[in-house]
């Protein structure tokens, strides 16, 4: 797990990666989320190179990571950081609607 923390020592973003259950040289990028407020900011930047640098100390492979359809904000930053999209599922989230997840490696 990744924090992101203000000037003040504020955490205002947590970000996370792990081993994918199913490969053994796959990282899985999930759960990022920065307060509303710092949006917008290039602060994803730090995330996705957070992730990768992880991933490659620990010598992974590839990287995979997902968004719910919908979200253009979120494909944009997945995107440039040379990330390919590969497939969508449909997904029930845990708030109730069902839509596509969209999953880039």
């Amino acid at each position: 797990h990744f924090g992101l923390f203000d000037k003040n020592d504020v955490c205002i973003g947590a970000t996370a990666v792990y081993h994918h259950a199913d490969y053994a040289d796959v990282a899985r990028f999930v759960a990022s989320y920065i307060r509303r407020p710092y949006r917008r900011k290039g602060l994803s930047d730090l995330y996705f190179k957070a992730r990768l640098n992880w991933a490659k100390a620990y010598g992974y492979k590839k990287a995979i990571v997902s968004h719910g359809e919908g979200n253009p904000v979120s494909e944009q930053a997945i995107k440039k950081h040379g990330f390919t999209f590969t497939h969508s599922e449909p997904t029930v989230w845990p708030d109730g609607p069902i839509n596509n997840k969209i999953f880039y490696e």
